[in-house]
C-alpha cells in the first residue's frame, strides 16, 4: 500500500492502539498501565522499531496502524514529554492563538524536538486533509485528542481545564480555523472557553521554519 493509501486506514491514530492490542481489546482512550497490553502492543510495533532503528525501510506488510501505534508508543515512553514544561505553564491559565503557538513552541523546544513535532503535525495534517478525512474518519478535534494524550504526558489525572486547554492547543497546530469554529460553537453554548493569550514575544532560542512551511514527506 502506498504512503498516500496508508492515510486513507479508517481510524488512524484515534484506534491504531486498540487495533494492535486486538479486536477483544475496548477501552475508550490509549493505555499503557496494563502489562498485557504493553506486550501486545510491543510485538506489534517491533517490525516498525526494528526499521526505524536499523534505518531500513518499513516491511510492506505492516499496517498504518502499526505504523501510527509505533509513533504513540514512542511518545508516550518518552523520559519527559515532549511538550516542554513552559507550554504547560501557559496552558495552565490560556490557549495561544495560532502564531502564538508556533512562536512559544520555537523558543521552548530544542531544535530537535521542534523538528519533530513539526514533523509529526506535518503527517496529521495529511491525514486530515479532505480526501483522506473522507475515508478515515478523522476530525481536527478527534486528532488533537490523541495527540495531547500522547505529547504532554505527566499524570493521567490532571484537572479538567487543562485537558481542554491541551487539546485546543494542539488544534490550533493542526487546524486553527476549526479550532476558531470549536471555540465559537462552546461559547454560543454556554461553554467554558479557554481565554486567548497575547501573542508570544519571540527570544534569542533558534527559530525553525513556521508550520505553514512543514516539511512534505510522510513518516507512514
Amino acid at each position: 500500500m502506498q504512503a498516500g493509501q496508508r492515510l486513507h486506514t479508517p481510524g488512524l491514530f484515534v484506534d491504531s492502539i486498540q487495533a494492535c492490542c486486538g479486536p477483544t481489546k475496548s477501552f475508550s482512550k490509549p493505555t499503557y498501565s496494563s502489562a498485557a497490553h504493553l506486550r501486545q502492543l510491543l510485538v506489534a510495533t517491533a517490525p516498525v522499531r526494528w526499521a526505524l532503528d536499523t534505518g531500513l525501510d518499513l516491511p510492506s506488510h505492516i499496517t498504518a496502524h502499526q505504523a501510527t501505534a509505533a509513533l504513540l508508543l514512542m511518545l508516550q515512553q518518552l523520559p519527559e514529554s515532549l511538550m516542554p514544561p513552559d507550554v504547560s505553564a501557559v496552558l495552565l491559565h490560556c490557549v495561544p492563538p495560532a502564531p502564538a503557538c508556533t512562536s512559544l513552541l520555537s523558543d521552548a523546544m530544542s531544535v530537535a524536538e521542534w523538528a519533530t513535532l513539526r514533523h509529526i503535525v506535518a503527517l496529521c495534517k495529511a491525514a486530515l486533509a479532505a480526501e483522506a478525512a473522507a475515508v478515515n474518519g478523522l476530525t481536527s478535534y478527534m486528532l488533537a485528542a490523541v495527540l495531547a494524550e500522547h505529547c504532554f504526558g505527566g499524570p493521567a489525572a490532571v484537572p479538567p481545564e487543562l485537558s481542554a486547554n491541551r487539546v485546543a492547543f494542539m488544534m490550533m497546530l493542526l487546524d486553527p480555523e476549526a479550532a476558531a469554529q470549536r471555540r465559537e460553537v462552546n461559547a454560543a453554548a454556554g461553554d467554558t472557553v479557554p481565554p486567548a493569550a497575547p501573542v508570544h514575544q519571540r527570544g534569542t532560542s533558534a527559530v525553525l521554519q513556521p508550520l505553514t512551511q512543514q516539511p512534505q514527506e510522510s513518516l507512514i
